[in-house]
């Protein structure tokens, strides 16, 4: 027989007999229980994180670190019997707890996508993919936004249990940091057991209790929690011929609404070839009946007999907004027509919709009306979770041999060479327990929903309905680290910010200043509510018309769009308009916000929109001071932010691409004390510029303006510009 020791901190420890407890959990950490007495009175306290090891002879059966230490007298009996130090330690699976997950992994193998799981874990651990691992099942394309280590483990054993049939994955975490998972089945225990074969000591006794997540009908809700859009590439072979057309089917379901991003135009490899039209209800979906997009069933469909352009070996590019929330089902019909049974989960992930139908029809695999129970103790070693055995008792109902899976095991001392072993296990090739824990989560049940990443930089505050709330000095733009979706505030100004992108330190987004670091005092708004050529009288000042240009009602869109027509042929002609006085000074901070709307074509069209001291001029150029977005076709990449003190102008590089058909909610915020202008996008990450800042002392006005750089006429379609300064 074995002789069991332990070392903690590389020192080995003598422990209690009578207090061992090694409790093991399939997909899940280890927990060992152990006291250690003091030597000659000396009080012995382990240090938190201290690595700790338990030994068969030779042979490491657990390895982990130390969470609490503490001391109390032998048997409860103050210090009679002498004092020892509880510990307690969770085995190195724990690891991946700690470190929160923001990546896509390829659709591939299970391998593969366990290999990017391991690379993204902290090199600091140690950890890494077992030399054994199998290949496994092929896997879809998982998008995983602020989803714990060991929840995006659990997630790819879930979805690989439908990808394998109904056969379930399980994982283990070695004591030598070495994560393997393998499908049910393929490890066996020690033993098997017979009625009277002296395998199992004392008595062997199922237990049946109703599966309280049990469901044969399981609607998934996907919010997202990652990216808005979707760009994905096809090529000739992607298309699938139904009828007259070919179709290239998106992996996410498209939003439907015209204002949202949709592949206008046609893009073979970086070539545009022209604008794409829409099939759709709504009124402005108007087909060119030869690429055109059908964001109903996000696929882009090509017209065979119109005998348009089609790839050879070219790839297509494709950009449109995913279609939050959708919802999927899993269902057992048999089942469900017998007894229904449904249940709705929302899931908080930016999943396509091959992997959310992966994760439905592996959750459905795991769930049965009965959660059967076998238990039984041993004196036999070797048994730990995700072995199989078969189990034969006819006085327990078990004629017949009837393969379990080895879910939990708990292990305790007799003495120093011999253990007891308590076994849990069921009669099922799937796993059901590690995936309530997280469906527990996203339903709210008895706790909240996976909480979002933590700053390296900033202090964490309370979190709302798991909403990081962080806090630093200053700015957090390229200095704090968080996830997507995560709030900051400034403790010098009160500023409130917002992370809208990315994974690292950038990203973020100033929302509102809710503190006393000065304050923006008036609001104005200028909005369009009139067709009246004469201006728009909304807010102080208005909006005046500029070069008569007719503001004109856009019912195509709704009553809030209105028209800057450019109809006249001639070279530099305008449309647009600014506000009529000028009520901002540069000696303040403001925080200008507009929206507008391309048209069908941005060719030849030159767009100004911000703040000015003198109007702007069919030129790159401006004619004096001002902060503003532009976009000059064959000058411009996209939008560019443009500063100018009235003597020399800085360009930034391009801050997002331009297209035809497409909303922009374009914010310019001035901070007049660090004299800095953040330009951002649709609420996207902000750019701070610093050169050419106007001098104070100088009054402006908001402009909205188009030009066409040669003789075609230009339409931009106005929603709304916000203004709200001060000192």
């Amino acid at each position: 027989m074995s002789t069991y020791t332990f070392t903690i901190g590389g020192t080995p420890r003598v422990v209690l007999v009578e207090t061992f407890g090694l409790k093991e959990t399939l997909n899940a950490a280890d927990t060992l229980f152990i006291d250690v007495r003091a030597v000659k009175g000396a009080i012995y306290r382990p240090p938190v994180n201290d690595p700790i090891y338990m030994f068969a002879g030779a042979t490491t059966i657990f390895g982990g670190l130390v969470e609490a230490a503490y001391e109390t007298g032998i048997g409860g009996y103050g210090n009679a019997q002498g004092i020892v130090t509880r510990v307690t330690a969770k085995s190195f699976y724990n690891y991946l707890t700690r470190f929160t997950v923001n990546a896509t992994f390829a659709a591939g193998t299970l391998k593969s996508q366990l290999t990017a799981l391991v690379a993204l874990i902290p090199a600091v651990f140690g950890m890494a993919l077992d030399g054994s691992q199998a290949n496994g099942p092929t896997m879809e394309e998982f998008t995983f936004t602020n989803l714990r280590g060991d929840e995006v483990l659990t997630t790819l054993l879930t979805a690989a249990t439908a990808a394998s049939g109904g056969t379930g994955w399980v994982a283990r975490v070695d004591p030598n940091k070495n994560l393997l998972a393998w499908a049910v089945g393929t490890v066996a225990a020690p033993n098997n057991v017979v009625e009277g074969d002296g395998n199992a000591r004392n008595d062997l006794t199922p237990d049946s209790t109703r599966n309280d997540l049990y469901a044969n009908k399981i609607n998934g809700v996907f919010s997202g929690a990652g990216p808005a859009t979707s760009t994905e590439y096809f090529t000739a072979a992607d298309g699938v011929t139904v009828g007259g057309f070919i179709y290239f089917t998106t992996k996410y379901p498209a939003s439907t609404s015209i204002n949202d991003a949709w592949p206008s135009q046609l893009f073979f490899n970086s070539t545009n070839m022209g604008p794409i039209g829409r099939v759709g209800p709504n009124p402005n979906d108007v087909p060119t009946n030869a690429w055109d997009w059908d964001p109903a069933n996000h696929r882009l469909r090509y017209t065979i007999a119109s005998g348009a352009a089609f790839p050879t070996t070219e790839q297509i590019t494709v950009t449109y907004a995913i279609g939050y929330p959708f919802t999927l089902t899993a269902i057992d019909a048999v089942a469900y027509a017998a007894d229904p049974w449904e249940r709705t989960i929302e899931i908080p992930q930016a999943f396509s919709l091959a992997a959310a139908q992966a994760l439905l029809d592996g959750m459905l695999a795991q769930q049965s009306p009965v959660k059967e129970e076998i238990r039984y103790q041993t004196v036999n070693a070797g048994f730990h979770p995700g072995q199989t055995q078969s189990i034969t008792s006819a006085s327990r109902g078990l004629s017949s041999p009837t393969t379990v899976l080895i879910q939990e095991v708990n292990t305790k001392r007799l003495s120093s060479t011999k253990l007891e072993v308590e076994i849990s296990a069921v009669p099922s090739q799937v796993f059901q327990g590690t995936f309530r824990n997280i469906v527990e989560q996203w339903m709210k049940i008895g706790t909240t929903r996976p909480s979002g990443g933590v700053a390296t930089t900033g202090v964490a505050g309370p979190p709302v309905t798991g909403i990081p709330i962080l806090h630093g000095s200053g700015n957090p733009q390229a200095v704090v680290t968080a996830a997507v979706g995560s709030l900051y505030i400034d403790d010098l100004t009160g500023d409130l910010y917002r992370k809208v992108a990315g994974s690292g330190n950038t990203g973020w987004y100033f929302l509102h200043q809710i503190g006393t670091g000065g304050g923006l005092g008036p609001q104005y708004a200028f909005m369009a509510a009139s067709d009246s050529s004469a201006g728009i009288p909304n807010g102080q000042g208005g909006f005046a018309n500029y070069s008569q240009t007719n503001l004109q009602h856009a019912a195509a869109f709704d009553q809030t769009w209105y028209t800057l027509a450019v109809t006249n042929s001639s070279t530099g002609t305008v449309g647009g308009f600014r506000s009529s006085v000028e009520p901002f000074w540069w000696d303040n901070d403001f925080d200008l916000s507009v929206m507008i709307r391309t048209s069908t074509t941005v060719t030849d069209a030159r767009i100004w929109c911000g703040f000015i001291s003198a109007d702007f001029t069919n030129s790159d150029t401006m004619a004096d001071k001002g902060i503003a977005f532009r976009f000059s076709q064959g000058t411009d990449a996209g939008w560019v932010a443009v500063c100018r003190d009235g003597t020399t102008q800085s360009v930034s590089s391009s801050l997002g691409s331009v297209a035809v058909s497409t909303r922009y909610h374009l914010r310019i915020r001035f901070i007049r004390a660090s004299n800095t202008a953040y330009f951002s996008i649709n609420d996207g990450p902000e750019t701070a510029i610093t050169a050419n800042i106007p001098a104070a002392g100088t009054r402006s006005a908001v402009a909205v303006y188009i030009y066409n750089k040669n003789a075609t006429a230009q339409t931009l379609y106005f929603r709304y510009a916000g203004c709200t300064f001060g000192a």
